[in-house]
């Protein structure tokens, strides 16, 4: 078996040096791309492997395509594995492909895991231009980002962040009885000297999952109760985790579509058919709830908290499922927002507090600000928020300098020209958004 595994890697390695030397750029094609204006074509790429392994280094993606972009300017291509890729780090270039040409780069480069997670890429964020991605977002935004259904989470929000402020104040105060002792269930571990560890990363991820969630479902404290050992809370924690771990990792056949085998004899994709079966499994008993909870009240969802379930299926008449049947339309959207809603917005935090942690005095200025505009007797409200000039720009310089996705990857759905570069085989884009210079400030 090793060996037949040997001699079939050896063939692939084989075949693909052969194609690589025969599609890589020669000298003269490289002379010709400066020639027609096309995009320049970064040094350094390697047989088979292209550019990939620069960004699989020790360094951080975006420094490696920085630094690259300091040497080749604003616009340039790399090759990873067998796809031809164009970087854009200048705010002018970044405006043409999102505003001037918006349309050619709706779509985002598809993987294994997108497609078996998110029923085929059926899911709002991960969709691809059409009819149906129209619709899902068009139901999205109405039930879930409209300034008035935002309005109306205020309570939920409120409520779940008070409930985490309490405990962390709880399990702040009781650290200083030498008599306390830390449960398992807590959200943080006594250092001595009635000090309290507290895991703020773990703490902002169970915050942001427990508000996302019970804006979709109407679920409540699902990241607490599976810290506390609540089994199907324990349950649908382990499987966003699993499925948020699969989303973010490349498998062979993202590299190289023909070696999808592989993933397969691994057990790549096993693992997230079962993932995503998992995840099919708990979204359709949440429709389910939201549907016969209908039936119990005749169709009268007025009563009590309306979440994003509730709300859909009370206009499921009027969408356009293009082909979808209604259940599944509703899951693949709470795939989409609960994945992408809920760990982007706790590193996002994450980076945020320990930025300021660091940095003492500008802490000190947002703290001042905050005395100013909101004052010590009452929490911050939305309607503050406008007022908090100095705060906002804290979170837009944390955001800018350590994005959670510092690498923007879109498919061009047709051939388009960017500025100069005419003629340039554009397939995905990805920008990072600093030059390298800057990182170390």
């Amino acid at each position: 078996m090793i060996l037949q595994l040997v001699l079939a890697l050896l063939a692939v390695f084989v075949l693909y040096t052969k194609f690589w030397y025969k599609s890589a750029p020669s000298r003269s094609s490289t002379t010709n791309y400066k020639r027609r204006n096309v995009a320049p074509v970064a040094g350094g790429a390697k047989p088979i492997l292209g550019h990939l392994q620069m960004l699989m280094g020790g360094e951080l993606p975006h420094h490696v395509l920085g630094k690259l972009a300091d040497k080749y300017g604003p616009a340039f291509m790399i090759q990873i594995g067998p796809h031809p890729e164009l970087v854009v780090s200048s705010w002018e270039l970044a405006k043409e492909c999102f505003t001037t040409n918006d349309k050619y780069f709706t779509n985002r480069p598809s993987n294994m895991a997108m497609k078996i997670m998110t029923y085929d890429q059926a899911s709002v964020g991960f969709a691809p231009y059409g009819p149906l991605w129209v619709e899902m977002r068009k139901v999205s935004k109405s039930n879930l980002l409209t300034s008035q259904r935002i309005q109306m989470q205020n309570q939920v929000r409120a409520s779940e962040v008070g409930a985490f402020f309490n405990e962390l104040y709880q399990l702040c105060s009781t650290s200083n009885d030498t008599t306390c002792t830390v449960t398992d269930g807590a959200i943080g571990h006594e250092v001595g000297q009635g000090s309290v560890m507290v895991e703020m990363n773990k703490w902002f991820e169970e915050l942001t999952l427990n508000v996302v969630t019970r804006m979709v479902s109407g679920k409540q404290n699902y990241g607490t109760k599976a810290r506390r050992g609540n089994n199907e809370a324990k349950h649908f924690k382990k499987v966003i985790d699993d499925a948020a771990q699969f989303m973010g990792n490349l498998v062979i056949s993202d590299i190289f579509p023909s070696l999808g085998w592989l993933d397969y004899m691994l057990g790549h994709v096993g693992a997230m058919k079962k993932t995503a079966k998992e995840l099919d499994s708990i979204f359709g008993s949440w429709v389910d709830e939201h549907q016969q909870k209908r039936k119990r009240v005749s169709g009268n969802t007025e009563k009590g908290e309306q979440d994003f379930i509730d709300l859909t299926l009370s206009m499921m008449d009027e969408i356009q499922l293009h082909g979808t049947d209604p259940e599944t339309f509703i899951k693949s959207i709470c795939v989409g927002v609960i994945l992408g809603g809920s760990d982007t917005t706790s590193v996002a935090l994450t980076w945020v507090l320990s930025l300021l942690l660091n940095n003492r005095d500008i802490l000190k200025k947002a703290q001042d600000e905050l005395d100013q505009h909101v004052g010590k007797d009452r929490n911050v409200e939305d309607s503050d928020i406008n007022n908090l000039v100095y705060l906002g720009a804290i979170v837009k310089e944390s955001m800018r300098l350590y994005q959670v996705g510092p690498l923007i990857e879109l498919d061009m759905t047709e051939t388009s020209s960017v500025t100069n570069y005419k003629g340039t085989p554009l397939q995905v884009l990805l920008t990072p958004r600093l030059g390298s210079k800057l990182y170390g400030q």
